[in-house]
């Protein structure tokens, strides 16, 4: 039996299951790509609690995988995106909040092309009341290995499920999801990639792709203290590093946006982080006509542009920032900064 009629015969009684079966036949409507837009906005979200809205994601997401054609394929918005399985290879607990999962196709085949900057959607296997996918920030491609790195932090129920996971674990990833960081045209210029928190998994698949490109690349990392620093090994392979703590515990003392390094010269930054750490960092930018480009951390759910959970502000309208982001250049954005 189908997910989507499992869903329908557990919850398909009350006001939840009805609306998401109607919202599982109103996405497979291909003449009108708008309707589960304009008929789940105003209609469902207007009136919806927090498990309706997720009931209409995961019949969302079903339709998503009804839609594949061969080797696990489907096409949205003219983006080849793939749904595969991976195996998990290796497990590396970093701290009591992090773990490292390192996973290779389960068919042996090559790592999808993908960019810096993008996600992946993971199933979480184990976990009865684990609904949605979890968006993952990719963190390296070691194409060398074949390995696919994704920094997974503890926030909930899902991510705790995924970093108890053991070698040999065979995980379901939606790939490649987004749009990631640009790359300058002049290879000479400077450019400074900032991480705050979980918002240092993009920059070290960035640094290594910028620094392949012959940039001059330097990392601004800030964590609570020592013990949240994450992969500075890593790091320290591609470029000079910058550390900020807020207990001192390493590097500067105090926030990230402090940091002696932002008193020397630029001419690209990127960010990713905490949203009053970007907005510093995006003014800071604006201060110095240095161009910036932020990594956007809103709640998602589909990871494609249809649940409409991830909507932010822009002077071009409201836009999903799973697919029209998450990386978003600061002139895109309507911050008061």
């Amino acid at each position: 039996m189908c997910k989507s009629k499992k869903f329908l015969q557990i919850y398909g009684r009350d006001f939840v299951g009805k609306t998401a079966y109607l919202v599982f036949f109103c996405v497979k409507q291909p003449t009108d790509a708008c309707f589960l837009h304009r008929h789940a906005y105003g209609f469902f979200y207007k009136k919806a609690t927090t498990s309706f809205k997720l009931a209409v994601v995961v019949v969302t997401l079903q339709c998503l995988k009804g839609r594949r054609g061969n080797a696990g394929i489907f096409r949205i918005q003219n983006m080849k995106k793939q749904i595969k399985d991976y195996i998990v290879r290796s497990n590396e607990r970093l701290s009591d909040s992090y773990s490292l999962l390192k996973l290779q196709p389960a068919d042996g085949s090559a790592i999808i092309d993908t960019c810096a900057g993008q996600f992946v959607e993971v199933e979480v296997p184990d976990s009865k009341s684990t609904f949605l996918r979890r968006p993952i920030s990719i963190n390296f491609v070691d194409r060398d290995r074949n390995e696919l790195w994704l920094l997974v932090r503890v926030a909930g129920e899902g991510t705790r499920h995924l970093v108890a996971l053991a070698e040999g674990r065979v995980l379901s990833l939606v790939l490649p999801l987004g749009k990631g960081f640009s790359i300058p045209a002049d290879t000479v210029s400077k450019v400074l990639l900032a991480g705050g928190g979980v918002g240092v998994a993009p920059m070290l698949y960035l640094g290594s792709e910028l620094k392949k490109r012959g940039f001059e690349v330097a990392f601004l990392l800030g964590a609570r203290s020592k013990g949240d620093l994450l992969e500075l090994e890593e790091f320290e392979k591609i470029g000079g590093v910058y550390v900020s703590t807020d207990d001192g515990s390493m590097g500067e003392h105090g926030l990230i946006t402090k940091n002696s390094a932002l008193q020397k010269s630029w001419q690209m930054l990127y960010c990713c982080g905490p949203m009053p750490m970007m907005k510093a960092m995006a003014a800071y930018a604006m201060r110095n006509n240095i161009e910036c480009e932020v990594s956007l951390e809103n709640r998602m759910a589909c990871g494609v542009g249809a649940c409409l959970c991830c909507v932010e502000d822009t002077v071009e309208g409201n836009l999903c920032v799973c697919k029209e982001g998450p990386v978003f250049n600061i002139k895109r954005l309507k911050w008061q900064i």
